[in-house]
């Protein structure tokens, strides 16, 4: 009996996300019996920070949905560097670069970053469910698209972007996706990684962002205190859609 009760919450908390997930423009363009044959065959992974999700180079049997927590991309040297691509939060997809792409294996690794829920969506199927609908193609050819788009934003930004800039649009990104306090002229909130994770992100040296974060706490309008972190709110958006 005591078991029983103690499913509940976990099934209801599996239920409740896979309807998240389901809602999700990328699911929902499907058709019913599409949703309930994905839905069906998704699995639920609870995940602690810094377990691996998948390796490069791993059979790629799965693409993944966020439900909760923060996912890192990233690649490892052959002298055991990392790089972080990108950072994903919840309500996210991940891995979708091997739908339809041969050999089927992951370009690169995936790591939680904080404790969360991801779904594990089973690939032949969903490229098959693609494929029979029309509609759904169109979406996902132009979801696949946008962030192709973003890929080369970033791009553009590493050559071109100065280490402040790319900085001020993290901290922009790490405030969409996490909880924040907010006055008239400031907003504080929590930055999930360690600022090497940061450095990697921007793609400038630990130094260099220590000179950084130096010079705008002297301006007063970027201060960290650990991973806590309290920012002028005209200086982040001072150069938006710049």
């Amino acid at each position: 009996m005591t078991m029983c009760v103690q499913m509940i919450p976990l099934i209801k908390g599996f239920i409740s996300g896979v309807i998240k997930m389901i809602n999700h423009k990328l699911i929902n363009c499907l058709n019913f019996e599409q949703k309930k044959l994905i839905g069906k065959l998704t699995q639920i992974r609870e995940v602690e920070k810094d377990s691996i999700i998948f390796l490069e180079y791993d059979p790629a049997d799965y693409v993944y949905y966020i439900k909760e927590g923060l996912i890192k991309v990233y690649k490892t040297s052959l002298e055991g560097s990392e790089k972080i691509f990108t950072i994903y939060p919840e309500n996210s997809f991940i891995a979708l670069g091997v739908l339809f792409n041969e050999p089927h294996e992951y370009p690169a690794s995936a790591a939680a970053i904080s404790d969360g829920t991801v779904y594990a969506l089973p690939r032949k199927e969903l490229e098959q469910a693609i494929i029979n609908d029309p509609k759904a193609s169109k979406a996902w050819l132009g979801f696949m698209n946008n962030r192709l788009l973003r890929v080369q934003s970033m791009l553009s930004d590493e050559i071109f972007a100065s280490g402040t800039e790319r900085l001020k649009k993290l901290l922009r990104y790490f405030k969409q996706n996490t909880e924040y306090k907010e006055d008239n002229e400031s907003l504080s909130y929590r930055i999930p990684i360690n600022k090497q994770d940061m450095a990697e992100l921007l793609s400038i040296r630990r130094e260099t962002l220590s000179r950084i974060l130096s010079s705008l706490k002297k301006e007063g309008v970027c201060v960290f205190k650990g991973k806590n972190v309290t920012i002028d709110n005209d200086w982040l958006y001072s150069d938006e859609g710049v």
